[in-house]
């Protein structure tokens, strides 16, 4: 900053110079200091850059993912009307299907459904196979998942 000071000072004081110089030869002082400013402004526009890539325009849309993935989830829930919306509905089916892993067993698989049942509870493996749910129905799936153990160590 301290720079830009100097050498602001060093160019007045030479275009004051280079006034009184030319004005003391008989050129009127208002041409003078008006071919002073054509030149100073010459100068800031030649180190203004300039981008000549022509990929720049049109500039790029921002990517659809902006925000954190907990705000992404949490405006996937409809307020109003009590639906969840899909994106959220898919991380709480991987969730679920991530903890019954650790255990051994799978949402997909007919064999793994009545110990699911027994785990989850009544109703919840049906909850997580429809493609929506509604705020009530995600409640019950979120304790029902926090109720299994994160590891296959014992509580």
């Amino acid at each position: 900053m301290r720079g830009r000071v100097i050498l602001i000072a060093c160019g007045v004081l030479a275009a004051a110079g280079f006034t009184a110089m030319l004005a003391a030869l008989g050129l009127p002082p208002l041409f003078v200091v008006s071919w002073i400013l054509v030149v100073v402004g010459v100068g800031i526009g030649t180190r203004i850059p300039v981008d000549d890539d022509a990929r720049s325009w049109p500039p790029e849309r921002p990517s659809r993912t902006q925000g954190s993935e907990v705000s992404r989830l949490a405006w996937a829930i409809n307020s109003s009307t009590g639906v969840v919306g899909p994106a959220l509905v898919r991380r709480v089916r991987a969730i679920a299907s991530h903890r019954l892993a650790v255990l051994g067993l799978d949402l997909e698989t007919d064999a793994d459904h009545p110990r699911i049942d027994v785990l989850l509870g009544g109703g919840i493996r049906d909850i997580l196979a429809v493609p929506a749910m509604r705020h009530d129905d995600l409640d019950r799936v979120l304790d029902a998942i926090e109720s299994l153990p994160a590891t296959l160590e014992r509580r």
